[in-house]
């Protein structure tokens, strides 16, 4: 299990402090993004978060 950072990267459930992660969804929606447009051969795609109360 992998927990995903704020900054793009994983890290361990058992590190010593979790505040690398707070507001960790946005980069999340960008590198599945990111992921979908390599696999697929996209080279203009438009994403966004919806979650919560950002728009």
């Amino acid at each position: 299990l992998r927990i995903l950072t704020s900054y793009g990267g994983t890290m361990s459930p058992y590190a010593k402090s979790l505040i690398p992660t707070m507001v960790s969804g946005p980069i999340g929606g960008m590198i599945g993004s990111k992921f979908i447009a390599e696999k697929y051969g996209i080279q203009n795609l438009v994403s966004s978060d919806v979650g919560g109360h950002f728009f």
